[in-house]
């Protein structure tokens, strides 16, 4: 029974030293995974270019009615919305998460949908096939509908999808 503890702990002990290395080593042309994987600096940062860094403000108009918006952005990314208007500011935070987030958003979509094969192959089949059970556009539409029109949830999701949408309608082909 000892024996079986020191080899247990010589199989784990081996296997964190193969993970330190996986992590600080290039793997070929690719960087170490430890800064690939990084939240702070790596594929998932979103920190903003340094153009957008700072205060800037602005007036939305939108079905008649005007806000002033401020946006602040942080150089490690944080964003504040002000406003004077609430629907403003869900629609700025939805052009923003647009401009800044698209293809994670695109991603989630396909995901949701059971539809992530399309981009990535056959090898998401059985990804495809849990979320196709779920029914999620479904249920997501039955949510919405439910929802009081004149309600402040509604509000809120209502302005912020206009956001997203000014933002992708803003976008030229290239």
């Amino acid at each position: 029974m000892a024996v079986s503890i020191y080899v247990k702990f010589g199989l784990a002990l081996v296997g964190l030293v193969l993970v330190v290395v996986l992590m600080s080593v290039p793997i070929s042309i690719m960087a170490p995974l430890g800064q690939v994987l990084n939240p702070g600096t790596g594929i998932w940062s979103s920190v903003p270019p340094p153009s957008s860094v700072g205060c800037h403000s602005s007036v939305i108009t939108l079905n008649g009615s005007s806000a002033a918006v401020v946006v602040c952005i942080t150089p490690d990314g944080f964003i504040r919305i002000a406003s004077n208007e609430t629907w403003a500011v869900f629609y700025e935070e939805g052009y923003l998460t647009a401009e800044y987030r698209l293809a994670q958003i695109y991603f989630m979509a396909m995901m949701s949908m059971g539809n992530l094969s399309s981009m990535l192959g056959p090898s998401v089949l059985p990804s495809d096939e849990f979320f196709r059970t779920l029914l999620t556009p479904q249920v997501t539409q039955e949510i919405v509908n439910s929802l009081n029109k004149s309600g402040f949830t509604y509000e809120a999701l209502y302005y912020y999808v206009l956001g997203v949408n000014a933002y992708v309608n803003s976008l030229t082909p290239k």
